[in-house]
């Protein structure tokens, strides 16, 4: 919930990306990219695929959000950028582990709608692009 907010919240808008930085959120928000912190799920229970699934897309959103939109005068993306320096640079090591699981899934999803759409006689199946970007999508395209 909490951090599903924090998501929109960041989404193309400034201050409470500063805001997250000046209080301290760096430091959270970074444990639960490194699968670190200890959240439950919407109902109270711990783990679960689906809640990890979800906490991983949402904190690589965020940390998104940060360098997209703070600006450079309050060096508040400097210390985002300085994270991932940290512990010899085990969160860059993170984030192109996310990256090629996303990119193994999106390209497998990929095959298998092209190996359908062969399988069903080509372009004239009634696949639209929408349908196959959703599918992208849910397969992990970002």
């Amino acid at each position: 919930g909490a951090l599903k907010l924090l998501d929109f919240a960041t989404t193309r808008y400034a201050p409470p990306c500063e805001k997250l930085v000046d209080l301290g959120g760096l430091k959270h928000l970074f444990g639960i990219f490194m699968g670190k912190a200890k959240i439950k799920g919407p109902r109270g229970d711990k783990g679960g695929k689906d809640v990890e699934a979800e906490l991983e897309e949402r904190s690589v959103s965020i940390i998104f959000n940060l360098l997209q939109n703070l600006g450079t005068r309050a060096g508040r993306r400097e210390r985002v950028a300085a994270k991932f320096v940290e512990s010899e640079f085990e969160k860059c090591d993170r984030l192109l582990e996310v990256h090629f699981r996303y990119a193994t899934s999106v390209r497998a999803q990929w095959e298998r709608r092209a190996a359908e759409m062969e399988e069903d006689g080509g372009e004239g199946s009634g696949v639209d692009e929408d349908e196959l970007l959703l599918a992208r999508m849910d397969a992990g395209l970002f």
